[in-house]
């Protein structure tokens, strides 16, 4: 594809030259009415899959949110954890600052030994706080519990506006993770939160903000993520002299 590009007369060409003249000048446009970056943690049933209630939600965000895109957040930690040497670290804490500039929400199911550990490590960053959704058991709404009175009350103590939390009768168990249950309850106050539009005038971004290796954040990426889909598969090589 990039010999393609290169190849001077052509309308591929003339199309890259332009298109580099425009960034060049920092005339490259964001819409007001981007889609928001939901991550979304919880558990994965035995085969692997995201647990029933995660597959729920994915269901009804790609139904009624189509002013978000929800990301199975175990996929991004495992890429944003890794180092140079392209071996994953695996450590929540050391990603959260990168998180916090990708994630317009996390929401986190809590039916799992790793969801409650994911709520913790993200509690722990006031970034992250005001963008956590929690969805949780009413049963242990008013409990006297570490998870009540340690990142749940960091959560709410930091500001009014800090967190969501969900509540509704989940079943329990090993097939409460393999099985629906009435997660649906939750679905009407999490509409009211997402489908808000935060941003809805057009900016212009400078080609500095571009360069996710200098301003790592969602713009950067959405510029990435457009010339890979305007140009087709690319090498690292070729993107980078591309873009």
């Amino acid at each position: 594809m990039l010999t393609q590009l290169k190849k001077v007369g052509t309308e591929v060409h003339r199309a890259t030259n332009l298109f580099a003249t425009y960034v060049g000048k920092n005339k490259v446009k964001c819409p007001g009415d981007v889609k928001k970056f939901i991550f979304l943690c919880g558990a994965n049933k035995n085969n692997g899959e995201p647990s029933a209630r995660r597959i729920e939600l994915i269901d009804f965000s790609e139904k009624h949110l189509s002013n978000c895109h929800f990301f199975l957040a175990e996929l991004v930690f495992k890429e944003l954890s890794k180092d140079e040497e392209d071996s994953s670290s695996d450590n929540l804490l050391d990603i959260e600052a990168d998180l916090s500039k990708l994630a317009d929400h996390i929401i986190i199911v809590l039916e799992s030994f790793s969801s409650f550990t994911e709520l913790g490590a993200f509690a722990y960053s006031k970034q992250l706080r005001k963008k956590l959704i929690i969805i949780n058991n009413t049963k242990f709404i008013n409990e006297k519990s570490f998870i009540n009175m340690g990142p749940i009350k960091a959560i709410t103590q930091q500001s009014q506006q800090s967190g969501y939390f969900l509540h509704y009768k989940m079943a329990e168990g090993n097939e409460s993770i393999e099985r629906s249950d009435g997660i649906g309850q939750i679905f009407n106050p999490l509409y009211d939160i997402l489908s808000r539009n935060d941003r809805a005038i057009a900016r212009t971004l400078k080609k500095e903000d571009l360069d996710p290796s200098n301003n790592f954040n969602k713009d950067s990426v959405r510029f990435i993520h457009d010339i890979i889909l305007a140009c087709g598969p690319l090498k690292l090589n070729e993107l980078i002299e591309i873009a």
